[in-house]
């Protein structure tokens, strides 16, 4: 079995570093594991248990070598209940249904034994579902290490007689890098071709059509209120990836700090806060919102590949930190400027079914689906539907 295994990841980096990871019986290929994860997602959405990810990765510089033994020393450790499959050509996965950090810890440390005294021990990062430090506290009763700076040894007792206490056999490297991951950004979904080409184009021809209503909005702005024309937030995108979010200003400058107090006239559920008659909102800011014009310099981000035309709507980090673990699934794509929630009435849908027109739309993403969302959207603007 070893030398199978050597012989095909031999074979796999001598012809192309970029082709698929070799077919190693007991090892899923790319595409099944990630079938393998998302059915185990939805497991866990559905009844609650976690479960955790480790991830090998080569750093020896001999990735024939180093992930041929980590196979044969995961073929020997891993229960029947776990699942092991390449993310890529130079990473290896491992499954773990219903296991806290802790129990994911102990696995990796027994594999790093293993590897005392060679010099091909993989990285390992902790992937771990949820993310949410109380509610993965919940699932497994203990709390969840995610703020925590780094990986911390706990201490060796010392001998009974006093002295220095001895070192545990241990590899020079931890394999363990500490801090654990986000399992999300890896059922995130690439953009398709076809939906590139169709932003670039839209997009691009958008702006240099739009430009002189762009002049006119910013002095609108500048004569309305004081402060810069463009707003700037930090917004999560596919895979939770932050990148920097582009409207015209349509509320006061210190609108961000004076939310707090706000927040107990939330018209909304959910995590998402809006008001009919927000106080921040400047003049110039209603009319904006009411036609959307505000969300213009959108096209930037989409432009720049941070967004699509068509997607859900991207998200502060504030209200992610709120989210269900299902709810996170809305990260899976890049975040656009209209959906079927900009279609299907905005605002005056509750934030579940918000959710699940994302979904919906996820699901069922093709180019026809998109062109017959951009058509419905201009109407939907139009008409000040649900706008505030």
């Amino acid at each position: 079995m070893a030398v199978s295994i050597l012989d095909r990841l031999r074979s796999l980096f001598g012809r192309d570093q970029a082709c698929p990871a070799p077919a190693v019986p007991g090892v899923h290929d790319t595409e099944e594991l990630r079938r393998v994860l998302w059915r185990e997602r939805c497991r866990s959405d559905r009844n609650g248990h976690g479960f955790t990810l480790l991830v090998f990765g080569d750093r020896s510089g001999d990735p024939v070598r180093s992930l041929g033994r980590l196979v044969e020393v995961l073929q020997t450790r891993v229960r029947g209940t776990d699942e092991m499959g390449w993310l890529d050509a130079r990473r290896l996965a491992v499954l773990l249904p219903e296991t806290s950090y802790r129990g994911a810890e102990t696995l990796a440390q027994d594999v790093e034994a293993a590897f005392v005294g060679e010099d091909t021990a993989p990285e390992c990062s902790v992937c771990c579902y949820p993310t949410d430090a109380g509610k993965f506290a919940d699932v497994f009763g203990e709390p969840h290490p995610a703020t925590r700076p780094g990986r911390r040894e706990p201490p060796d007792e010392p001998p009974a007689g006093g002295g220095t206490p001895p070192r545990r056999r241990r590899s020079e490297v931890p394999i363990l890098p500490g801090e654990p991951q986000e399992v999300e950004a890896l059922f995130s979904r690439a953009m398709p071709p076809w939906k590139r080409l169709v932003d670039v184009a839209l997009a691009g021809g958008a702006l240099l059509m739009l430009s002189p209503i762009f002049l006119l909005i910013a002095i609108g702005i500048k004569l309305d209120s004081r402060g810069p024309v463009i707003f700037r937030q930090k917004r999560a995108g596919r895979g939770g990836r932050p990148f920097d979010f582009y409207k015209f200003r349509s509320m006061v400058i210190d609108a961000e700090a004076r939310k707090a107090e706000l927040l107990d006239q939330n018209e909304t559920e959910g995590p998402i806060f809006k008001m009919e008659r927000d106080p921040r909102i400047t003049r110039m800011g209603r009319l904006l919102r009411k036609t959307s014009l505000d969300e213009l310099p959108q096209l930037w981000n989409v432009l720049r590949g941070d967004m699509s035309l068509v997607g859900p709507r991207p998200p502060t980090f504030d209200e992610v930190e709120q989210y269900d673990s299902w709810q996170r699934r809305r990260l899976e794509v890049d975040g656009g400027i209209t959906g079927l929630w900009q279609v299907s009435g905005r605002s005056t849908i509750k934030w579940p079914e918000f959710v699940r027109l994302d979904l919906r739309y996820i699901e069922s993403r093709s180019l026809w689906n998109d062109l017959k969302i951009l058509t419905r959207t201009l109407p939907a603007v139009l008409s000040g539907k649900g706008a505030k």
